[in-house]
């Protein structure tokens, strides 16, 4: 049986995942036979499942994928890959909310989980431009939630182009969080959708805070559109699996960095 360390953990949950992913129905006594593992373990993986809205469980105690709105068959993968480490980000990144905040908020994978946390808060203003993100705030009552309008890009389902650029450019924000496909010390962040650059960057540009969430799969690597210097970054968040050498980079950038663990 193998030792629980969190990459195990991490591992385990995504086969979990993807298992019921593949399959229509599943049972916990199928669970029990295909992880070579505890019982107590399989129902301590199902539970965290459960409480991600990753998964949900039928009147007949079967185990189905959640299929909400953030479990677009285009969608999941990306959503998926990662998702623990994107979901610690979002934990450590809600920190920086405080009352009365104005939030820009773009529609990467790992700001749906920072949205997620945004219940926890009361007072602030979010604007953005997924179309994911509203269907997790609307029934906060404190909050004020501005969806941008604009052509909707099917594969990130967003707002897109320069009518949400301009909406986006309307407003003073506190704090924005975003993402991107690739970081690189030498040549900054870059992105492989050239659509999604715009309107991250219009964000961007009339924020007090620019803090970007990535998970360290990213890091050190690069996609096909350049977008954004490092120097131009307030804050990065990233996970626990960043090297010690890529952690002294960003310190000899003088690039501030948190990690979530």
């Amino acid at each position: 049986m193998a030792k629980n360390t969190k990459e195990n953990i991490d591992n385990r949950r995504k086969e979990l995942l993807a298992y019921v992913a593949r399959n229509p129905s599943v049972t916990i006594d199928e669970l029990f036979d295909k992880f070579d593992t505890s019982s107590v373990t399989i129902r301590r993986d199902i539970n965290q499942l459960l409480a991600e809205n990753l998964i949900k469980k039928n009147l007949n105690g079967e185990f189905t994928l959640n299929h909400d709105p953030a479990f677009d068959v285009n969608y999941f993968k990306r959503y998926s890959m990662h998702h623990l480490e994107k979901v610690l980000i979002a934990k450590k990144a809600i920190e920086l909310v405080q009352p009365g905040h104005v939030l820009g908020i773009d529609s990467s994978t790992t700001a749906l989980e920072l949205a997620k946390q945004l219940i926890s808060k009361e007072g602030i203003t979010v604007i953005t431009n997924s179309l994911f993100i509203p269907h997790y705030l609307t029934l906060h009552s404190s909050l004020t939630l501005f969806c941008v309008g604009g052509q909707v890009n099917m594969s990130n389902v967003s707002t897109e182009g320069f009518t949400s650029c301009q909406e986006i450019s309307n407003y003073n924000y506190d704090i924005s969080f975003f993402s991107a496909d690739a970081l690189d010390f030498e040549t900054g962040l870059s992105n492989y959708d050239v659509g999604s650059i715009n309107t991250t960057l219009a964000f961007l540009k009339n924020s007090a805070r620019k803090v970007l969430l990535l998970d360290s799969s990213k890091i050190q690597t690069k996609a096909s559109r350049k977008f954004l210097p490092l120097s131009d970054i307030d804050l990065v968040i990233t996970d626990s699996g960043i090297s010690e050498v890529q952690t002294e980079e960003f310190s000899r950038l003088n690039i501030p960095l948190e990690i979530a663990f």
